[in-house]
């Protein structure tokens, strides 16, 4: 089924083109880059084809992410920040060495952006998850997280 709307998606990206259908063209990459997300975790045993799938998800949300913006459209520029921090904590935990931890660097980077958006007073359960997703992977690079700290977070 994942596949199918990876092929679904893929068609409906040679009709709706980022010139004429902005906005329906990033919902588009957005959906996109979930399914291929989806695809990508189901096969996470299958190595090198889940890394693939995933770094195409990579590629959707922030091809999203180009029409996106925090200033035109706060909301869905947020969960895209949320949902490719998730793809890139997913790939950097897959990968060894200096790569795997750019990846998590570039995680880390997404939720911190997300969470400008994701406050704990407008969007709790928002701010929760992403809060939860980014202390996890500071506990995967070994930096200090702000409940080690003993630091509240503003937001």
């Amino acid at each position: 089924m994942l596949r199918q709307a990876v092929e679904a998606f893929k068609l409906a990206l040679q009709v709706k083109t980022r010139d004429q259908f902005s906005q329906e063209w990033a919902w588009t990459q957005y959906n996109l880059g979930l399914a291929l997300r989806d695809q990508g975790i189901g096969m996470l045993t299958a190595g090198q084809i889940a890394n693939d799938l995933l770094g195409q998800a990579v590629d959707a949300f922030k091809l999203a992410l180009q029409v996106y913006t925090r200033d035109q459209f706060s909301q869905e520029w947020a969960a895209t920040q949320y949902n490719l921090g998730n793809v890139l904590k997913i790939l950097g935990a897959m990968t060894a060495g200096q790569k795997g931890d750019d990846l998590l660097g570039q995680a880390v980077d997404a939720f911190k952006l997300a969470l400008q958006v994701y406050t704990r007073d407008q969007l709790p359960q928002e701010w929760a998850a992403t809060q939860n997703n980014l202390d996890a992977v500071l506990k995967v690079l070994g930096e200090p997280t702000a409940a080690q700290k003993g630091v509240r977070n503003p937001q």
